[in-house]
């Protein structure tokens, strides 16, 4: 059975954007060796994304945590640092922008 190393969510807005925190940049460094330690061993890499459309105020995740991040193809919405890039990318897949709606 094949291994996989999932990176979840380890976006700009996570680390020194609308929703980062003290010391989240110092994790880039050790998230980078172990991705490319499992590359080395030939295991997979995946990654994970939030991602909102331009009215996630009007959204009920927006409404309880009204600080927009994480908006589709910003740069707050990128993978942050070393960790966000990959040196070899055998496919990429992005989700499309939720889409906008109109609050009820």
């Amino acid at each position: 059975m094949k291994k996989l190393l999932l990176v979840v969510e380890y976006q700009k807005d996570f680390v020194d954007g609308a929703l980062g925190f003290p010391g989240a940049a110092e994790l880039d460094a050790p998230i980078a060796r172990k991705i490319a330690r499992c590359r080395c061993l030939g295991k997979d890499v995946a990654f994970t994304l939030d991602t909102h459309g331009r009215d996630y105020l009007d959204t009920r995740e927006g409404r309880k945590l009204p600080v927009p991040h994480c908006l589709s193809a910003s740069e707050g919405w990128k993978l942050y640092g070393a960790a966000g890039c990959p040196r070899r990318r055998r496919s990429w897949w992005s989700p499309p922008a939720p889409p906008d709606r109109t609050p009820p």
